[in-house]
This record gives C-alpha cells, sequence and structure tokens, in this order.
C-alpha cells in the first residue's frame, strides 16, 4: 500500500513555507510549480513537478501520485490550475483547500472550497 499524498500546487512563497511545514511534519506531499526556477524554493526532500499541467493528463498525475487531497496555494492569477484543480476534485470527491492573502489584516488563511 502507497502513502496518500497532498498535491500542493505551488509558486508562490507561502507555498513554500506550506511546503516546510509538510516536510517538517513527514506529511507525504507532492508539489507543482510552472517554472525551474521555482524548484529552488522547496526543500530538497519533497518530490517536485516542474511544467504546467494539462488537464488531459491531471487524473493521470492524480493516480500515480496518490494524491488524496489538493491544497492550492498557487499564484491568485493562476486561475486555470485552479479552476482544473477545484474541478478534478469536485469529480473526485477530494477535499480541495485554497490558500487566501487576507486582504484585510494581511494574515494568511487556508479556505475549504469542496
Amino acid at each position: 500500500m502507497f502513502d496518500q499524498r497532498i498535491w500542493l500546487i505551488g509558486g508562490t512563497q507561502e507555498s513554500a513555507e506550506i511546503a516546510r511545514e509538510f516536510a517538517d511534519r513527514q506529511i507525504p506531499c507532492i508539489v507543482t510549480v510552472t517554472t525551474e526556477s521555482a524548484r529552488s524554493l522547496y526543500p530538497p526532500s519533497l518530490p517536485i513537478r516542474v511544467g504546467k499541467l494539462a488537464p488531459d493528463d491531471l487524473k493521470m498525475f492524480l493516480r500515480e501520485h496518490f494524491v488524496s487531497a489538493i491544497v492550492d496555494a498557487s499564484h491568485p492569477f493562476a486561475i486555470e490550475i485552479s479552476r482544473l484543480a477545484i474541478a478534478i476534485a469536485a469529480e473526485l470527491s477530494l477535499p480541495y483547500l485554497r490558500f487566501e492573502r487576507s486582504s484585510i489584516t494581511g494574515e494568511p488563511s487556508l479556505n475549504f472550497l469542496v
């Protein structure tokens, strides 16, 4: 039996902080980023996938990495991947958490959307 993993949609400083927390707590995850330069933000002990995920490849990606939940800490303008993640989470009944920066207090938060 393989460990279930969290898919952390990254590319932001906040996502790197979340990834470090996961690594420190030994929470299995797979991080995705779109650029090679973003890889350096994350602990080397975590698996990192670099490149854009095509909609047709998403289910295979989730199966290959035994994803059981999604944490979306992508950039607020990364609308396409967030929409894809929300849709696949709903379709597969996976928990989806969206990290959002608070516009009032400046304090970040995780919000359940699915």
